[in-house]
């Protein structure tokens, strides 16, 4: 999904582009400057938009990113920002593959810090894709 049609469905949620700014912590005029690939939608915006649709944060930026990219030319960029929702399911697989091979008396503690220290490194993982 594109970022003009996560905004347009949460447009669609509130009712107008000002009001969508201000759920996600943008001014008005960001957000045109967002839509329009000028201007970057930030982190914060991108993880308050990921939930109010219900989605992953990880998809609203890969999506923005890919948008930015797609207007300032660089089309290579955004095919590849288009991928990156792709990682993290890959990483969703290897948690559950760890839960269902995980050693029968092992201490639930390791497994939830395994767990904890995998959500931190996903939530950092657009930074080290590139």
């Amino acid at each position: 999904m594109t970022l003009i049609e996560l905004l347009d469905k949460a447009k669609e949620q509130t009712g107008s582009d000002p009001k969508t700014a201000e759920k996600i912590g943008v001014s008005k005029g960001a957000l045109s400057h967002i839509r329009a690939g000028t201007r970057p939608l930030p982190i914060d915006a991108a993880v308050t938009l990921g939930k109010m649709l219900g989605l992953p944060w990880h998809q609203v930026v890969a999506a923005a990113e890919a948008h930015r990219r797609n207007c300032v030319g660089d089309q290579d960029g955004a095919k590849r920002w288009a991928k990156r929702t792709v990682a993290p399911g890959f990483v969703v697989g290897a948690a559950l593959m760890m839960v269902c091979l995980w050693p029968q008396g092992a201490h639930a503690a390791d497994f939830g810090t395994a767990i904890n220290n995998l959500a931190s490194n996903i939530h950092d993982i657009h930074y080290a894709l590139f």
